[in-house]
C-alpha cells in the first residue's frame, strides 16, 4: 500500500519551534519538550485535515514519512512506530502541559499569547486559524497568527525570529536520511536551534557504515529520538 504512493508526492507539514528563543516565559515554554508535546497531543489531526483540506491527506504521527523506502520495504513497514495519535488525546495534552509548567515554575495564567508564523496565503491562513482554534479549545493557549510573505518567513526562520512556525518539507530522495540529516546541529536547514550530540552521532554513524541493517537501525533510533524530543511536531502528510 505504501509503495503505491510515490515518495515525491509526499509533503509533510508541522509546527516548528524556536527552542532557543530568548523571549521571557515564551522562550522557557518553547524550550520545554513537554510543552511542545502538549500542543502535539492537543491537535486532532483527522479533524483538522477534514475541516481544512478534505483531500485524503494523512495524519503525521511520526517525523519521517513512512512511505519512504528502506531496501525492499517502506520505512513504515520496516519500523512501525507512532508517537502521536490520529485524534487528540486531551488527557495526555493537559498532563504534559501541567508537567511543563511545573518544570518551569510557571502558572497557566502566566502563559502569554504565542506567535504562530505562517505564509500570507489564504489556504495557510485558514490552516493557521484551524490550529489556533484547536489549541485554544483544547488547552486554552492563545496563538497570535502572523502572516508574512514566504520569503520573509524563511528569513525569520533563519534568524530565529519566531516562536512557532508552520513549515513543511518534501523528500529530495527516496530514503529516510533526506528527513533526518536536516536536524543535525550544524545543518543549514535546522532553524529550530535543536542541538543534540547523541542525535548528531546517530546520523554520523549511519553515514559511515556499509552494513544495511545497522544503518537502518541507526536511522530509526534517530527518527524516534527526534520525534520524542519534539523540536518539530508533525501534523499531516499532504
Amino acid at each position: 500500500e505504501g509503495k503505491a504512493l510515490y515518495y515525491g508526492d509526499v509533503v509533510e507539514f508541522w509546527m516548528e519551534f524556536n527552542t532557543v528563543s530568548e523571549k521571557p516565559i515564551v522562550g522557557q515554554l518553547l524550550a520545554n519538550k513537554n510543552f511542545r508535546h502538549a500542543l502535539g497531543f492537543a491537535v486532532d489531526r483527522t479533524a483538522y485535515i477534514n475541516a481544512v483540506w478534505k483531500d485524503g491527506s494523512e495524519p503525521a504521527l511520526r517525523y519521517t514519512a513512512p512511505v519512504l523506502s528502506i531496501g525492499d520495504q517502506t520505512w513504515g513497514e520496516k519500523f512501525p512506530y507512532a508517537f502521536y495519535e490520529p485524534t487528540a488525546n486531551l488527557d495526555k495534552a493537559k498532563e504534559l502541559l501541567a508537567l511543563a509548567l511545573e518544570e518551569e515554575g510557571l502558572t497557566f495564567e502566566q502563559i502569554p499569547p504565542i506567535e504562530f508564523l505562517t505564509d500570507d496565503r489564504e489556504d495557510r491562513k485558514l490552516s493557521a486559524e484551524a490550529i489556533q482554534d484547536i489549541v485554544d479549545k483544547a488547552l486554552g493557549i492563545k496563538f497570535d497568527i502572523k502572516l508574512v510573505q514566504t520569503k520573509q518567513r524563511y528569513e525569520l526562520m533563519d534568524t530565529k525570529q519566531y516562536d512557532i512556525v508552520w513549515a513543511g518539507f518534501g523528500p529530495d530522495y527516496d530514503d529516510p536520511m533526506t528527513y533526518l540529516d536536516r536536524l543535525v546541529s550544524d545543518s543549514g536547514l535546522n532553524d529550530t536551534g535543536y542541538a543534540d550530540p547523541e542525535y548528531d552521532a546517530l546520523i554520523a554513524a549511519a553515514k559511515n557504515t556499509l552494513d544495511f541493517e545497522k544503518r537502518a537501525e541507526l536511522l530509526f533510533q534517530a527518527d524516534k529520538k527526534l520525534t520524542e524530543e519534539g523540536p518539530l511536531v508533525p501534523i499531516y502528510f499532504r
